[in-house]
């Protein structure tokens, strides 16, 4: 009964990982290899943090840097990092910045009141004004379906948090679902975990199982912030 359980096992895992495909950083695609809806010309993705400046009272204030530095994360080639394309980028970073419920920011040092922003900016076809992103709902309307690799890697990077981002190792396609495969520590508990996400269409998690799962031997816990 345990041999015929663990080659069930051992089946079923060969058939989870089997043609699986290494996971590709944003960088390294361009905006053909997205084929989104939208008709579009150009396509960025970047980023730029915040810092603090001390108030008469002694306070700490969040605010935009002086000269902001903008991070490239996805940018298609016809794309020049001119001055005009800094003072576009300039103006949604300010523009994002005085919007509390921005969807796409995370806390960097807590408790200091700094933190990372992303946007995610694009030129139509039919308008050739540079336009943003501002809901999450619209990077999907803007992909369409979850059928390229490109597109899937965009979607996760919008929608996971950092560490499950940095967890993700490979995925396959079947059928109409992606299937993809996370594998870390968590830094804070120490625990080991192998696991696989499936990704429809809509890019939404329609299963989720875990391969594999334990503490770590001799494993320092990272203190949190």
């Amino acid at each position: 009964m345990i041999k015929k359980f663990l080659l069930l096992f051992v089946t079923f895992l060969s058939t989870i990982f089997a043609d699986q495909t290494l996971f590709t950083k944003l960088d390294q695609y361009n905006l053909k290899d997205f084929n989104p809806a939208w008709k579009l010309t150009s396509l960025q993705l970047v980023s730029f943090e915040t810092t603090t400046k001390e108030t008469i009272k002694g306070m700490l204030k969040e605010v935009l840097p002086d000269k902001v530095v903008f991070k490239d994360i996805l940018k298609s080639s016809n794309i020049k990092n001119d001055k005009k394309r800094y003072h576009d980028l300039k103006w949604f970073a300010n523009y994002f910045f005085k919007k509390d419920d921005y969807f796409w920011k995370f806390s960097l040092t807590p408790p200091l009141p700094v933190h990372r922003f992303y946007m995610l900016i694009f030129t139509k076809k039919e308008d050739k004004r540079v336009q943003a992103i501002t809901e999450l709902k619209d990077i999907k309307d803007m992909l369409g379906d979850i059928d390229t690799k490109a597109k899937l890697a965009l979607w996760l990077y919008a929608t996971l948090d950092y560490h499950s981002y940095k967890c993700i190792k490979s995925f396959r396609k079947k059928d109409s679902k992606y299937l993809v495969t996370f594998e870390c520590t968590n830094p804070y508990s120490c625990i080991y975990k192998k696991y696989v996400k499936a990704y429809d269409k809509n890019g939404y998690v329609r299963e989720d199982w875990t391969i594999d799962e334990y503490k770590e031997k001799g494993c320092q816990k990272a203190i949190p912030f």
